[in-house]
Formats: structure tokens, sequence, C-alpha cells
């Protein structure tokens, strides 16, 4: 059965767990690391800064840092304007050489989408495709009780070749989908997140060396099979 769907928003980021100093990440010393160039950094908005935590907002997209549970941080960097892939990739290749001493332990590829469905119907069957309500409302429900997906995860191990030796895990796929609610524009009423994450392991040591080799053999793929992968996801649920 044919099914009417729109893909909405879509952002691509590279997320790192390390030891990053998040005001080394400030628009000017960006600039004078010839990581941005002088318009950039021009329209480039600090929208918020503290000793621990900072987050910008660049013309093709955002960057953003935050501390973890332990001692590290997160960096996050997200792509908005698809068109400027070449300009992020060639961003997150400097960003890495820029912060050589950061020790990451962890990297993220994600592609995410917001998936809107035509019809109320059409979106509710593909929720119920995905986790089947009848048989919830079997087991717990009562005459007049509802139910209604409120996010499902799925993991996969060993989704992708690993591209470092002696590290114990494997990359491994993260999918999460889950509905979007409270938006008042109606060409988001019946809209659907759904989120790709890529996670690998990179080690105990030369972990930055790991990260860029990372980087090299997948930041392309995983950018190109996106709209792909979202569109099997939603066709085949529904």
């Amino acid at each position: 059965m044919s099914v009417s769907y729109k893909v909405r928003d879509t952002n691509f980021s590279v997320v790192l767990i390390g030891k990053f100093n998040n005001l080394h990440h400030l628009p000017d010393n960006l600039l004078q690391m010839g990581l941005i160039n002088e318009n950039d950094k021009e329209n480039t908005d600090v929208e918020y800064v503290s000793p621990a935590e900072l987050q910008i907002s660049l013309p093709w997209g955002n960057l953003r840092t935050e501390p973890t549970r332990n001692t590290q941080n997160r960096l996050s960097i997200f792509l908005t304007d698809l068109s400027s892939i070449t300009l992020f990739r060639d961003f997150v290749f400097s960003l890495l050489d820029y912060n050589d001493t950061a020790n990451p332990t962890i990297m993220g590829i994600n592609y995410k989408s917001w998936i809107t469905h035509q019809t109320q119907e059409e979106w509710n069957n593909f929720g119920d495709a995905l986790t089947p309500k009848s048989q919830w409302l079997d087991l717990f429900g009562k005459e007049d009780s509802r139910a209604g997906m409120t996010n499902i995860s799925m993991r996969i191990e060993s989704a992708l070749e690993p591209v470092i030796e002696n590290v114990e895990e494997q990359p491994q796929l993260n999918i999460s989908i889950l509905p979007v609610r409270g938006t008042k524009d109606k060409d988001y009423e019946f809209c659907t997140e759904c989120i790709l994450n890529y996670h690998f392991p990179l080690g105990k040591s030369g972990s930055m060396e790991n990260a860029k080799i990372t980087i090299e053999k997948y930041f392309d793929e995983i950018f190109k099979l996106g709209p792909q992968n979202i569109k099997g996801i939603v066709e085949s649920f529904s």
C-alpha cells in the first residue's frame, strides 16, 4: 500500500566524548585557528557560554560543548544546511586536529530526520506496525483504555566493519523513533522523529587518530545512506 509522507527537518552530526575545553571553541578562537573564515565568524552567534558549557550557531549548523557525568565533555557538531556537507566535513577534520590532546573515547555519527504522514490514520498505522497497541491493551488495558507509542529503540551490534584493531567493543547502530508532540505547526501535526546513531568506541590510546580514521572511512557513507535508511524504516513499517 502506498503511503504519503514527507521528510521534513534533517540534520547530520558528529559527537565526541573527551576532554574538550569549551572556551577554545568560541568564534574568535575558531577564526584565529583558521577553522572558520571572517564571514562565518561575523554570522556566528554565541547563544550560551559558561565555564562548563558553550553553544554557538554557525551559518550552516551548530556547535555545542557540555559536561558529561565523568570528567569528560561532549563536543557536538551539527550540520543543518545539508548543501554545506563538504564544508562541514572539512570543519570536523580541522576540529579534530585542533583538539589533538582531547583523547576522545567515543564518537557518534548521527543522521536525524522528522517524518510527517499526510493523515492521522497513516501516522497511527506506522506506530502500530512498530509497536502493536492491541497486544499491550490485551495485557494491561481496561475497556476504555487507550495506548500510544512514546518511543522505540533498536540496537544493532557490529553494524559496520571495525576500523580500529584491538578494541573490545564493535561499532553499533542505535535507532530511535519517537512521535513529535506539542508543535503548533499544522505541517508537523502527524510527525515522527527518526534518529540513526552510529556509535564508535575509539580505544584507550591514539584515540584522536582513530577518530580521524573512522571519519575518513564512514562519514560520507553514513551521510549518503541516511535518506535511504530513513525511507526504508518508514516504508517497511507503513
